[in-house]
């Protein structure tokens, strides 16, 4: 069986990453982007596990080339994502160590993560949550707005028609992903993970953390176990995430009809509303 992990940043996907590839190696493809992950190495019987930061087109031709092949991801509370991620878009010693390595894979030639590497020194780095919520820098934009929906759904599609992006997106998280989890359901999800993928139960363990920001939110203070931002924040962060929160919410209707779970979610009929009760809290 070849998998393939659909890892939407910031969602949990590093700490379930690790303890599969304890569980597929030596076996293990380390590609992160489109643009490293050739057809070549799909193809290439040396490997039966992958992940990466991969877009909905890499996805799918991979269930092209390798019509057995399995694919998985997991989803997250859209607003808790985007500050999760901003937090890492500013941790500069986090960010140059990934660059470095991804410049080592040949990712990305010297000069095109020189140029990277310039960009964040000069004007993420030290940023504040307010700023890089109205930030047009790409970088930013990209991390805060419809992460998850853009990055399930067919791209060119999704530029032409948000809505039928959107419908692409719920369409793939069904018919692409043998499973999917939720990063606010961890136990739930992998145990799910491990009937889906035939593992012993107990295989992988939801209190198992990489890669956790363990600082402050967004403001400055993290109570509770739950962000905190200012309200002008909040509405930024929900209006930039319509389609990610819509996604969500659809996400989290199939998970608890599927394993029963969490009933009081499926009476809320608001997306927004329902983001909010995992959501951050107003300072």
């Amino acid at each position: 069986m070849k998998l393939l992990f659909h890892h939407l940043p910031k969602t949990a996907g590093t700490s379930l990453i690790a303890q599969l590839r304890w569980r597929f190696w030596p076996s293990c493809e380390g590609a992160r982007y489109d643009y490293e992950l050739s057809e070549k190495k799909i193809r290439s019987r040396l490997f039966r596990f992958y992940h990466g930061h991969f877009t909905g087109a890499k996805v799918q031709q991979f269930t092209e080339l390798v019509p057995n092949g399995v694919v998985i991801t997991f989803l997250r509370n859209p607003l808790n994502r985007v500050i999760s991620h901003y937090h890492n878009r500013v941790d500069k010693t986090r960010i140059l160590k990934e660059l470095a390595r991804t410049e080592s894979r040949g990712g990305v030639s010297a000069e095109k993560a020189r140029a990277k590497r310039e960009i964040y020194e000069s004007d993420i780095f030290g940023m504040s949550f307010l700023d890089y919520l109205e930030s047009e820098i790409p970088i930013c934009r990209d991390s805060y707005k419809n992460r998850q929906t853009r990055y399930l759904t067919d791209i060119e599609t999704f530029r032409q028609s948000h809505e039928e992006g959107l419908a692409i997106a719920k369409e793939r998280l069904q018919s692409l992903c043998l499973d999917f989890g939720l990063t606010e359901f961890m136990a739930e999800s992998l145990r799910s993970f491990e009937a889906s993928l035939r593992l012993k139960p107990g295989t992988l363990d939801p209190n198992y953390r990489r890669n956790v920001f363990s600082g402050g939110s967004a403001s400055g203070n993290r109570t509770a176990k739950r962000y905190t931002v200012t309200q002008k924040e909040l509405d930024l962060l929900v209006d930039r995430n319509r389609l990610d929160i819509d996604l969500y919410a659809f996400a989290v209707r199939l998970f608890c009809e599927k394993h029963g779970c969490s009933p009081e979610l499926l009476a809320i009929d608001d997306p927004v509303e329902l983001v909010l009760q995992s959501g951050p809290s107003v300072e």
